[in-house]
């Protein structure tokens, strides 16, 4: 069962947005603005779940994932993505459980997480 979720976005309003509306799926939600920042609080936190975007500075959500999955192969890992160069089948093969595409539909997102 998912309850503690890291949302890992560089757009601060993405960020916001997701936190507070995770939060009235009665989700513990934390953030971060970048990979490396996440990957930080990965290493403190256990998290049940990990939505990150995949493209930002510093550590894109690719190379978080692959991290991640190095030092937590039970965390639960979604994708956030507006680019067609992240491969659904190449991000899913890495380990992450579920990829979506920008604008994201709430309503699927909370639907996957509830199945995870």
């Amino acid at each position: 069962m998912i309850e503690k979720v890291l949302v890992v976005d560089d757009e601060p309003h993405i960020l916001t947005s997701m936190k507070e509306l995770l939060e009235l799926e009665n989700l513990t939600v934390e953030t971060a603005e970048n990979g490396a920042v996440a990957f930080e609080k990965i290493k403190k936190t256990k998290f049940d779940l990990i939505i990150s975007d995949a493209k930002m500075p510093q550590m894109n959500g690719q190379e978080l994932l692959e991290e991640t999955k190095k030092f937590n192969k039970e965390v639960k890992f979604i994708i956030l993505t507006g680019e067609s160069e992240f491969s659904q089948e190449k991000l899913k093969s890495m380990g992450a459980d579920a990829v979506f595409y920008k604008p994201l539909d709430f309503d699927i997102l909370i639907e996957t997480i509830s199945a995870l």
